[in-house]
């Protein structure tokens, strides 16, 4: 015979971790985010797209734009800038603003582009560091903030 406490032990749902939720939520605010400016882009400035590594081709734009650019650009966006900055402030506004204009400063291809990945940039170093402070570790927040990243940019290689 089943008791009520095993039975309820065997049925209780996993519980989603906050990171996994934050995750989920970060991507569709980058997704939405990016929609934003390129409807403005489109409805007001009328910026050429983003630069393509056209002449390389459809695999080694994959490998760069979707593994390669995130992880470095994650290592030296969030990581490092949040590595030096935490040797002179734990104010979690300037961790999360100083390294997003550094973000956005890394992708110069226009004006607008660069406001745009200023706020992209914000919502990868918010999921940074709360997801640092979630998991009280650096690597899993790194990690996952590559992740994050790659995501971002996959959705955007499959659907542009």
């Amino acid at each position: 015979m089943i008791t009520s406490a095993l039975l309820k032990n065997k049925l209780t749902p996993i519980k989603i971790k906050y990171t996994h939720k934050l995750f989920v939520l970060c991507l569709l605010a980058s997704i939405l985010n990016g929609y934003f400016w390129v409807f403005l882009n489109e409805l007001y400035f009328h910026y050429a797209a983003k630069p393509r590594i056209q002449d390389a081709g459809k695999g080694v734009e994959f490998i760069f734009a979707i593994i390669l650019a995130p992880c470095g650009e994650t290592f030296l966006c969030n990581f490092f800038p949040n590595l030096v900055l935490r040797a002179f402030t734990t104010r979690f506004y300037i961790l999360l603003i100083v390294p997003s204009i550094l973000f956005a400063f890394n992708h110069t291809y226009n004006p607008l582009y660069v406001v745009y990945t200023f706020f992209g940039g914000i919502i990868l170093n918010y999921f940074y560091l709360k997801s640092r402070e979630v998991e009280q570790s650096t690597i899993p927040a790194l990690i996952w903030t590559c992740l994050l990243h790659v995501s971002f940019n996959f959705f955007v290689f499959l659907t542009s």
